[in-house]
């Protein structure tokens, strides 16, 4: 996977000694800055390395130990801060990368790509395929997005958007390995500790943690395992009776849902249009098809709602159901299979 590539380069840096450079259409090569012609790469800073490698492609890193790198056609990658890192490969893709080192809590996108949690990670934007963007701003943020063909061809479009604003958020958009349709998916992680992945295609996936003086996860919100879902989550973490977790983070899923706290009716299978909200401080909502004991028992048109702190609402169904409540600490599960 491309961006596992650049993952890996955020959880640390080799022994560069570079300092400000700056080369255009291959003219002032060296010293940490690379590019071919029609495209450009300029460095600010001691140890920077910026990469523009194909056409049309500019690469702007600023900050020690700052990285950019578009590669392919028509990309763009800028970076700023203390070892920012943006990575555009492809066609027509922008990452954005602006903030220092930070803690990050960790997160997992699909299929099982693993960014692990660290105290001190690169602020990181990762963009490949094909009109993808990805943002991250804040320290220690991640935006992650991912579709299309990475070559620089046109065969299939990725168009989907990540963006990270906050310390520690995290956003994923994307189908990987790409695939037919499997496009414009949106995640959204709006405040310190967020998280959000939109996965399979025209899904959208938004997380806010309104609390700013907070760290470690608070909020997340997953669109996964089909088409058109939604999941909308916000709150800060808190105390959950029914998870008897007192720092419970505020969770929004539709389509898959995998919530631990939900066994047995998670992990499910996954559906299309499928909505999950998520109002109070450390509530869950979930939305999805049949648990995956009953094979291909997709759920599709499912919506599950709260408003309310330390609240569940689950609904797994077949055939399209909507449950919900407005109360503090309620538990509501709904299940049918037609």
């Amino acid at each position: 996977m491309a961006a596992s590539g650049g993952a890996a380069a955020a959880m640390g840096l080799a022994g560069w000694a570079h300092a400000t450079c700056a080369s255009i259409s291959g003219v002032g090569n060296g010293n940490g800055c690379t590019s071919n012609q029609t495209s450009f790469a300029i460095g600010i800073g001691s140890n920077v390395q910026a990469t523009a490698d194909g056409m049309y492609n500019g690469a702007v890193a600023i900050g020690e130990f700052a990285e950019a790198t578009a590669i392919g056609n028509n990309n763009l990658a800028l970076s700023r801060g203390q070892a920012a890192e943006a990575d555009a490969e492809g066609a027509g893709n922008v990452a954005v990368a602006i903030g220092n080192r930070g803690s990050n809590a960790g997160f997992v996108v699909p299929p099982n790509v693993s960014f692990p949690a660290g105290s001190a990670l690169r602020t990181s934007a990762i963009a490949v395929g094909t009109t993808n963007t990805a943002v991250a701003l804040g320290d220690g943020s991640f935006a992650i997005s991912n579709g299309g063909p990475s070559d620089g061809s046109l065969a299939t479009t990725g168009n989907n958007t990540a963006i990270s604003l906050g310390n520690g958020a995290n956003s994923y958009a994307g189908t990987y390995p790409s695939a037919p349709n499997a496009n414009t998916d949106v995640a959204i992680a709006l405040g310190p500790g967020t998280q959000s992945i939109a996965s399979g295609g025209l899904n959208t996936a938004i997380s806010i943690n309104p609390n700013p003086n907070t760290t470690g996860l608070q909020t997340a919100a997953s669109a996964t395992g089909g088409q058109r879902n939604f999941a909308y989550a916000f709150g800060s973490a808190g105390p959950n009776e029914w998870t008897q977790n007192n720092n419970q983070p505020t969770i929004a899923q539709a389509g898959i849902v995998n919530e631990p706290s939900l066994s047995p009716f998670a992990p499910t299978n996954g559906g299309n249009a499928n909505r999950a909200f998520a109002l109070g401080n450390g509530s869950i909502a979930a939305a999805g098809g049949l648990p995956i004991s009953s094979p291909g028992a997709t759920g599709d048109k499912n919506t599950a709602w709260v408003i309310g702190n330390g609240s569940i609402v689950g609904v797994f169904s077949d055939v399209g159901t909507a449950d919900g409540t407005k109360a503090d600490n309620a538990l509501r599960i709904t299940v049918v299979n037609h």
